[in-house]
């Protein structure tokens, strides 16, 4: 029997410029966004307007991720900005089909996502 996919997430904290920067492993499955998205909320409520998610550990995401990121974008475009960074070959191709880049900026490095979240 395989063991089912695992999730985890590393949330890093950048008071100075009130950067999120959100490290997501394994599988982001519909359990794992119903547990993500609650924390993400409780964050913008205590104020953070600006994500970075680190996808390079992500080896899958779903309908379900997509609508968590394009959601959180639209709710932080006023005042915030969100960045995805570091897609694998198969998170980039699931993005490129489905255009999300047109909503949420996807880079290839931390550093930058940082730079283009930072500056919004």
């Amino acid at each position: 029997m395989n063991d089912p996919a695992r999730f985890a997430v590393r949330f890093e904290f950048y008071d100075t410029s009130r950067v999120c920067v959100v490290v997501l492993f394994g599988s982001l499955d519909p359990v794992a966004v119903e547990q993500l998205h609650p924390r993400i909320q409780r964050l913008v409520q205590t104020g953070y307007r600006r994500f970075v998610f680190d996808l390079s550990a992500v080896d899958h995401i779903g309908s379900l991720d997509l609508r968590l990121f394009v959601g959180l974008a639209q709710q932080l475009r006023a005042e915030g900005g969100l960045a995805l960074c570091g897609p694998s070959e198969a998170v980039r191709a699931v993005a490129d089909i489905t255009r999300l880049e047109h909503i949420v900026p996807i880079l290839s490095s931390r550093p930058d996502a940082f730079r283009v979240v930072a500056g919004s």
